[in-house]
């Protein structure tokens, strides 16, 4: 996936998406800030780059009742979904997700934890019936998933108009958003909440622990390495994969991050493991080693300021 920093306005893609009324009428009933648009099937979803317009159009509803901001897309075993999302998925709990999604799927004979597409979407707006929006007249009836359009042309244009429009008129906090899609990638990104944290975190480390490789995803967290209590952002710089065991030292501060090694990052674990616990030894082994896994992009690799604090603030003085 093509994650650009800032790009033209001309440039936005627009995505209507078909959208189920129960998964609708429960998300716009909570206002989760972050939800999970899944797909039943797992079909990839690469119709959007992050920062790009995702609309809600309901099944047998001509107009547009909401939308929001595409962050990513990954598949997903439906437990893990659930346990990534919660509620945000659209359904109150993990049998009644199983049901909505099993009611698509139409099996014979049903898998117990079958794998999804997970679109993630940020920033959600939605329309009351008097402010619905028409949808484009090249819609067809027979569209089963969704449609892009792009503002470059006549019907991409006007439908992007009317959004603007309708969040003008509901004086929305998206509305800056959406008048500056060259900088939406940059906002979306810097409004992440835990959910689209985690995953594009485990994306970029190729959801393996950056210090094990452990490979069993349920075991694998999102540690922040400047923590949001102290203003660190959400974004995949300040970011590490991390099981479950490992995260829970590096937050409380007997590990943190250097600068070296083969992967040009090591783990540096403190002897007060050992000193504090009479225990530790299968954690002080990994100290000094380098990290087996890092993002295989540099502008998504740990950044130095993030590691300069962590080892400061929270190693150094050992804060939780």
């Amino acid at each position: 996936m093509t994650r650009k920093r800032g790009r033209d306005k001309a440039d936005l893609r627009i995505y209507i998406g078909v959208t189920d009324h129960r998964w609708y009428r429960f998300v716009s009933r909570n206002h989760f800030p972050e939800v999970n648009f899944w797909r039943p099937s797992g079909r990839a979803f690469r119709a959007l780059r992050p920062g790009d317009l995702f609309l809600f159009k309901l099944h047998r509803d001509r107009r547009i009742s909401g939308g929001g901001f595409f962050v990513s897309f990954f598949k997903e075993r439906v437990s893990i979904a659930w346990e990534t999302f919660k509620q945000a998925n659209g359904a109150s709990d993990l049998w009644e997700l199983l049901q909505m999604i099993r009611r698509y799927r139409k099996e014979q004979t049903p898998i117990p934890n079958p794998e999804i597409g997970c679109i993630v979407l940020t920033e959600l707006f939605y329309f009351e019936e008097d402010e619905k929006i028409p949808l484009p007249d090249s819609w067809s009836p027979t569209l089963q998933s969704g449609k892009t359009y792009s503002i470059t042309t006549a019907e991409g244009w006007k439908l992007y108009s009317d959004v603007i429009t309708r969040l003008e008129e509901k004086n929305s906090e998206v509305l800056q958003i959406i008048k500056e899609p060259e900088k939406s990638y940059e906002v979306v990104r810097r409004r992440l909440r835990p959910p689209g944290f985690r995953l594009l975190v485990a994306d970029a480390y190729h959801r393996r622990c950056a210090a094990t490789g452990e490979k069993v995803y349920p075991v694998l967290e999102a540690a922040h390495i400047k923590p949001v209590q102290f203003s660190g952002p959400s974004e995949v710089r300040n970011g590490i994969l991390l099981r479950a065991d490992f995260h829970k030292l590096f937050d409380a501060g007997y590990m943190t991050l250097d600068e070296g090694g083969a992967s040009g990052y090591r783990l540096v674990v403190s002897s007060r493991v050992k000193e504090e616990f009479d225990n530790g030894d299968a954690y002080l082994n990994f100290h000094g080693k380098s990290l087996v896994i890092v993002p295989d992009r540099r502008d998504e690799r740990p950044a130095r300021e993030y590691i300069q604090w962590h080892q400061e603030n929270v190693y150094g003085r050992k804060i939780s």
